[in-house]
């Protein structure tokens, strides 16, 4: 038998089907809502300019005094224990 058709390829006559997906129509540009959570209120406002730096500056100085009162607590301690011995 001869093979009449090298390629291999079928060909059809008559009116050929379209195997193209059919276009979908476009979607609605909706937004979806936007949500937002309302920001903390701060307790107690922060005080501006050199206030806040004055402010920040008393707050580590009574800081550092008590933990030099510390100290000099367990400094008397470790005295008189050393002294009692």
């Amino acid at each position: 038998m001869a093979v009449l058709d090298p390629g291999g390829c079928r060909r059809q006559s008559g009116p050929q089907k379209s195997n193209a997906v059919p276009e979908l129509p476009a979607a609605p540009a909706v937004q979806p809502v936007m949500r937002r959570w309302p920001h903390p209120v701060a307790v107690h406002p922060a005080p501006e300019g050199l206030a806040a730096e004055l402010h920040y500056i008393s707050c580590a100085l009574s800081q550092q005094t008590r933990q030099l009162d510390e100290i000099r607590c367990l400094l008397k301690r470790l005295a008189n224990s050393a002294g009692s011995e």
